[in-house]
């Protein structure tokens, strides 16, 4: 038991009392080390094996008709491509949007036999036949196996067809 000033008695309860200042300073001190130690983290996750990862080290597009003939090459773990997925965004004028941000409004999915991968060599090549337009800003990601793993992405390219006479 305790008093105050005017001499009033009372139980004193509480964490603060029980603790010698010394401990107390010391916990606190720990339980900000903790909540700084999360901060300053920057840059994205790396992948745990990046012994399993693959990416582009060539891709190609030409027309071909009214379709469009892709091929590329994979460097790295190419055994665990797993699909691809075909990006397009067709272009009725070649000055259309020039530096908008690339937006797709066309997609196709490939497995990877539809996309006529090799796994031997790490080499595709398929045709497409997009909705009809001047040109084509395009891109392909390929999947991997492993979900966890980064897919192998490009940045967009710009395909010209052929104007017809």
């Amino acid at each position: 038991m305790t008093s105050d000033n005017d001499g009033n008695k009372y139980v004193a309860y509480g964490i603060c009392r029980d603790f010698p200042r010394p401990a107390m300073m010391a916990v606190m001190a720990c339980a900000l080390a903790l909540l700084c130690a999360a901060c300053g983290k920057t840059g994205y996750p790396r992948p745990m094996d990046e012994g399993q990862t693959f990416s582009w080290m060539e891709s190609h597009a030409v027309p071909a008709g009214e379709c469009i003939a892709f091929s590329g090459k994979f460097t790295g773990a190419y055994q665990n491509f797993d699909g691809l997925r075909l990006e397009l965004d067709g272009l009725r004028r070649l000055d259309e949007c020039q530096g908008c941000p690339f937006v797709a409004d066309e997609i196709a999915e490939f497995s990877p036999s539809g996309a006529g991968f090799n796994p031997m060599t790490g080499d595709l090549g398929f045709s497409y036949c997009p909705r009809s337009a001047q040109a084509y800003r395009w891109r392909m990601i390929a999947a991997n196996v492993f979900g966890s793993l980064p897919h192998a992405s490009m940045s967009d390219r710009l395909l010209l067809m052929d104007e017809e006479p």
